[in-house]
């Protein structure tokens, strides 16, 4: 049974937005509320409140009518309102939009608000509903960059207007919304200029003018209390509401821009029934009423405005070409102005104005330029833009209570005469001239005084700003970049804080980090937790009543975090970071090996003086700010074919195959499910291990988990995976990339644009050149895979030698076997915490034991062969070790096929390993000289050390192959000893948690002056892989060239 509440229909509802304030509002005032989305799961909070919730695509014909027959049914036939709500936004230059996207904003804003009339036309008559058409100021006064936008809404407004006279004779009335600033979700989309646009030297002006209405637009919620109230009460004794202004600055559009009339009007009328329809006719005498009233208000307002010489509707303009000219000094301004009043602008007091603080701020500028980096200098520039930005605080206060007194006092134009005459008029001037005026010379200061701040960090020398320093960031510069990233600026706690004395202490924190101390995942999602932490605040279990023994700090982790998700945060971090001269951190995942500075000093200033000796710290630097591009997630795409974003294509990339996007800061983990329901490849992080091996060290070193990021160190680095050395490193699997540079400015990296930045990203390091922020990646059809599982031990501990033999053995033919399509992972140790290989085969006895410390383990696979092949293939190695197996060594090796990569990905490699332990490694890259050394058995002997360090070494066996293949690639920037690698050795030892500074330092010494410098004996022509590095311990004054990066 149908209820006796009116009903109104919104489209458009999602979350944050426009159309979700409207129906909650509508609710409020007793309306029964249908409101739709792309999907009602997204619109949930709604349906919380007792609103009911529909999907509906308004681009969907199918899906109006489907939309259309539920309103019917649970209104018995009839509608209310219909409020068209649903549009998209598109903010780029005119002569460079798509016409695709050209088309769908059309589809969206125009055709399928026709579309929706049409349909719930029949339903609106029985009523004798309402339709609400959600407008834009932009349709009467156009805007920079926002042609398309601005054309879809002016023929809305056209349209609407035309709709209003023809069905207003069946009964049906049309309100036109025009909205101004409101700050809803409709600028969510980033948009970034093209590589050849003509408009790349203001890009950063293209931004801010994509997020304009949000800085100064009315709160949603606001909005839709002034446009409710309207609406409800849009049928009056004399006068029938056409047109609501609503939204920041949409007053001075009216009064000042738009023309008067944007449709015909219906006016006053008289109704008389003929063949079955109400047909409206106007009565003279009432009209001419009306208009006499009219002409009253209007003449008053008039003489509000005689001496008012701001013109809003041209600002815009004049401002964009006032950018475009560069002209940001007095002649320039008064060019500009003299340009204005040919077209008859009148807008002389406000070029005054600025042309006053314009003389000021250029001889300024060239003060500054003199004085480099004088606080008290900058101070004042400061202080310039802080004066205006509190004054602007105050007048949104006094805006926000004049919105609410108009939409309670003003539901007719004519009643605002009843007002008190002072606060109507202190109302409309603080909103439509003053608030407007004095955020457009904001931005202008703002706009004149960026040229500097460029020339003012070149000028300053010396070490970065830090937290102790004079130069540090105030208090008030913090909270304004926090502003600039919408409150995603985080002040950083350690993530064992809550165990220690003090503010943030809590026994219940602080067992739970405990308990999730070894997940990579919380670690992950921790703003400064490292998968291998620092000592400054080690984890503490206190449920075992361990006591701290020393204090929690940051020690060199960054003080402030930018929780980026969108390109524009990540440049505005950069922009603070450069601007006030202190270090930056880029992190995604904290899945870094190269943070291993554990040196404790006992001052905060010789903790400053270690962190910028350290060349290895990546993931951390002393009072630095970090931007944290985890959450910065746009997208997986795939594509069937490999198809550029530059506009006119690459010729230079020869790859015709599939291919993923990866919008932000995903892990293997998002990228390989893409993948694997696809059934494709693609190259990703992954340790292929025995599940019979996995102990302590081994699959903890091996770091190429599921779960390390895809745009940083893994691939910036070179990036090793299982189908390395099939289908080469991650770097060379790049085809493009979008980059944000130390400048702020995104670029798409290509070989045909930035060819020497797309070059420097394929393996020249994380974060060195610009923060990365998505990639394009090549994709592989899947196949049939074959693995190979080997577990190696001496059956007790005096048949050590012939262990390291058939290690030696090992080594030997890997070069071969890799050729030969094997390839893997593995690992070793002559004495492991915990067991390597279990004993299921012999009998204990004194000359056999129980399980394995001492052992040897790999993973090998082979692509598109079966076991059978690849048994032949190892044939020639298993004689060599036949004579050991059963009588000094256990040996047991399986084999298992599997019908696709990603079920052995699944099975073999998709582990993840456990995290937190503090350790000190070095690798090496090792080619076939090196492996068939005969100085190969003592570097082992060297690696192996003795039983009490617990030593590790970890095997990564993907070179050959493809990684050979790719090094005529002009475009990769990988350590060209890659090439003609097959092994990468990493040797690690570690200790235990709390161990004391001599200890440590004794473990990195071993570790660089004796482990890895035996492998650089053995291959001294190669190198190594730049994300696995050695890792020495710094003293505090010693140098090792890192004194001179930024």
């Amino acid at each position: 049974m149908a209820e006796s509440r009116k009903t109104v229909l919104i489209t458009g509802c999602s979350p944050g937005g426009i159309g979700n304030a409207l129906a909650r509002e509508f609710h409020s005032n007793g309306l029964r509320v249908i409101a739709t989305a792309r999907t009602a799961e997204v619109i949930q909070d709604l349906a919380d409140i007792g609103i009911v919730t529909f999907s509906l695509n308004v681009t969907s014909e199918k899906g109006i009518n489907a939309c259309k027959e539920e309103v019917m049914e649970r209104t018995g036939g009839g509608l209310d309102y219909l409020v068209n709500n649903a549009g998209r936004n598109y903010t780029v230059p005119a002569v460079e939009a798509e016409m695709s996207e050209v088309e769908a904003i059309y589809a969206t804003n125009l055709f399928a608000v026709i579309r929706l009339c049409q349909t719930f036309m029949p339903l609106l008559r029985r009523s004798r509903g309402t339709i609400v058409q959600i407008g834009s100021v932009a349709g009467c006064v156009p805007y920079a960059f926002g042609s398309v936008y601005n054309a879809s809404k002016a023929a809305l407004h056209s349209y609407s207007g035309a709709l209003r006279v023809e069905v207003a004779p069946l009964g049906v009335h049309v309100i036109t919304v025009i909205t101004g600033g409101v700050k809803s979700r409709i600028s969510r989309v980033n948009r970034y200029l093209a590589e050849d646009s003509a408009y790349r030297k203001i890009d950063a002006d293209y931004r801010a003018r994509q997020v304009q209405s949000q800085t100064v637009g009315m709160e949603t919620r606001l909005y839709a209390q002034v446009v409710v109230k309207q609406v409800l009460e849009a049928e009056g004794w004399l006068w029938r509401t056409r047109t609501i202004w609503a939204g920041g600055a949409a007053g001075t559009v009216k009064w000042n821009s738009c023309p008067r009339v944007l449709h015909p009007r219906e006016g006053l009328y008289t109704t008389t029934r003929h063949d079955g329809l109400d047909v409206h006719e106007a009565t003279s005498e009432k009209a001419a009423d009306i208009y006499s009233a009219e002409e009253e208000v209007k003449a008053e307002k008039e003489q509000m405005w005689k001496n008012m010489t701001v013109v809003r509707s041209e600002h815009s303009e004049y401002r964009f070409h006032k950018i475009m000219l560069q002209q940001a000094t007095p002649a320039g301004v008064d060019a500009m102005a003299e340009a204005k009043r040919k077209e008859g602008v009148r807008f002389r007091s406000h070029v005054l104005s600025l042309r006053k603080v314009c003389s000021q701020l250029h001889q300024r500028k060239i003060n500054r330029a003199q004085c480099g980096a004088n606080p008290a200098m900058q101070n004042m520039w400061e202080c310039m833009t802080d004066a205006l930005e509190r004054k602007l605080e105050k007048l949104t206060k006094v805006l926000d209570d004049c919105e609410l007194k108009f939409a309670s006092d003003s539901a007719h134009a004519a009643s605002i005469r009843a007002l008190p005459r002072a606060r109507t008029i202190r109302c409309v001037v603080l909103k439509t001239l003053i608030f407007p005026v004095l955020t457009m010379l904001l931005q202008d200061i703002r706009f004149m005084l960026a040229g500097t701040f460029f020339a003012v960090a070149q000028a300053r020398t010396g070490c970065k700003c830090g937290p102790t320093d004079s130069c540090w960031p105030s208090s008030r510069a913090w909270r304004q970049l926090n502003y600039t990233v919408s409150g995603k600026l985080i002040q950083n706690v350690q993530p064992a804080a809550p165990c220690y004395p003090g503010p943030y202490q809590d026994e219940d924190a602080c067992e739970y980090a405990d308990a999730s101390w070894t997940s990579e995942a919380f670690q992950a999602n921790t703003a400064i937790g490292l998968s291998y932490p620092t000592e400054s605040c080690p984890i503490l279990n206190i449920t075992a009543g361990q006591e701290p023994t020393q204090n929690c700090t940051l020690g060199d982790q960054p003080v402030y975090t930018v929780n980026a998700t969108c390109a524009a945060d990540v440049a505005a971090g950069i922009r603070f970071a450069r601007e006030h001269n202190i270090r930056l951190v880029i992190r995604d995942t904290g899945h870094d090996l190269l943070r291993r500075s554990e040196q404790l000093p006992s001052s905060e200033q010789t903790i400053r003086k270690e962190s910028r000796l350290t060349c290895s710290d990546r993931s951390t630097g002393h009072g630095s700010l970090q931007i944290w591009i985890r959450y910065l997630r746009q997208g997986i795409t795939f594509q069937d074919t490999f198809k550029s974003s530059e506009r006119h294509g690459c010729p230079i990339t020869a790859w015709k195959g599939s291919a993923f996007k990866i919008n932000g800061g995903y892990t293997w983990s998002d990228v390989l499910g893409e993948a694997a329901s696809r059934d494709v490849i693609v190259v990703g992080g992954g340790t292929p291990v025995s599940h019979e091996a996995i102990h302590v060290y081994s699959d903890r070193l091996i770091d190429h988990l599921k779960s390390v990021g895809c745009l940083g160190g893994w691939m910036q680095g070179g990036g090793h995976g299982p189908a390395t050395h099939e289908h080469g490193l991650g770097a060379d699997q790049v085809l493009e990339a979008q980059v944000v540079l130390a400048n702020g400015w995104l670029v798409t990296a290509s070989p045909c644009h930035h060819p020497d930045l797309f070059f420097a990203i394929r393996g020249g390091g994380g974060s060195t050149y610009g923060v990365v922020i998505s990639t394009t990646v090549k994709a592989y059809p899947t196949s049939q895979m074959t693995a190979q599982q080997l577990s190696m031990a001496p059956l007790n501990s005096k048949y050590k030698p012939e262990f390291m033999k058939a290690i030696e053995l090992l080594h030997n033919a890997y070069p071969d076997l890799l050729d030969q399509g094997f390839s893997g992972y593995g690992s070793w140790s002559i004495r492991s915490p915990t067991p390597l290989v279990y004993n299921d085969n012999y009998t204990l006895s004194e000359d056999v034991e129980a399980n394995f410390t001492t052992g040897f383990t790999h993973t090998l696979s082979i692509f598109n062969q079966t076991p059978e092949a690849a048994e032949s293939v190892f044939a020639p190695v298993l004689r060599q070790l036949a004579p050991y197996n059963g009588r000094r060594l256990f040996i047991n090796i399986t084999y298992s096929s599997f019908p696709t990569y990603a079920a052995y990905y699944d099975a073999l490699s998709g582990i993840e390993s456990p995290v937190g332990s503090p350790v000190a490694l070095g690798s090496r890259l090792l080619d076939r000289k090196a492996l068939t050394s005969p100085e190969l058995n003592r570097t082992l002997e060297v690696l192996a050390g003795s039983a009490e360090q617990y030593t590790s070494v970890n095997l990564v066996l993907v070179g050959g192959g493809q990684v050979a293949r790719d090094g005529a690639n002009r475009y990769s920037g990988v350590n060209p000893a890659w090439r003609t690698a097959y092994l990468h050795n990493i040797v690690a030892r570690g200790w235990a948690p709390g161990a004391d500074a001599a200890t440590r330092e004794a473990v990195h010494d071993d570790m660089t002056n004796v482990k890895v410098q035996a492998m650089k004996d053995l291959a001294p022509g190669t190198g190594a892989y730049m994300n696995e590095v050695s890792t020495p311990m710094i003293s505090p004054g010693v140098k090792d060239g890192a004194e001179a990066m930024p």
